[in-house]
């Protein structure tokens, strides 16, 4: 048999081959070796603020639902006030919206202060919003309502 001389696809004949990687004292960076482990370390540093920045953003967004609930349910008890007169009528109708509107937004039942004068009607709301960052406190939810009491005034001729 004869032996068959194939020629390398790889490498055609007459032309000379550079090794893969450069003498040591030569310019140009190395591929693979200077770089390992850089892809853990930053997400390592990265991955912290990342969450904090996406725990913060979700507890702006509840805070700011809470504070809609407890101005919901201040106007509507400012409103049963304004039409009705009857402070304690006030106060229970505000609890139970805030109880349906806030529930998962307000810590605890919050407070409601109905305060019904001859002409005007005051309301406040104060609730604990809900904290889910670890080391920021709850914030504090305020709503004031104002309005005239409505009454009957027949026309003058």
């Amino acid at each position: 048999m004869s032996a068959v001389h194939r020629r390398d696809p790889v490498r055609p004949r007459g032309r000379r081959v550079t090794p893969a990687c450069p003498a040591p004292g030569a310019r140009g960076r190395r591929r693979g070796r200077g770089d390992a482990g850089n892809t853990a370390i930053e997400l390592v540093l990265f991955m912290p603020l990342l969450f904090f920045a996406i725990f913060a953003t979700v507890q702006f967004g509840l805070t700011y639902l809470g504070n809609s609930a407890a101005s919901s349910a201040a106007r509507e008890a400012a409103r049963i006030a304004r039409t009705g007169g009857d402070c304690a009528a006030a106060e229970a109708r505000g609890q139970e919206i805030l109880s349906t509107i806030g529930r998962g937004l307000i810590e605890g039942s919050g407070q409601i202060d109905a305060a019904c004068g001859a002409e005007e009607v005051t309301v406040t709301v104060n609730a604990q919003g809900v904290s889910i960052v670890p080391g920021l406190p709850a914030t504090n939810i305020s709503q004031v309502v104002r309005g005239p009491v409505e009454s009957f005034r027949a026309d003058t001729p």
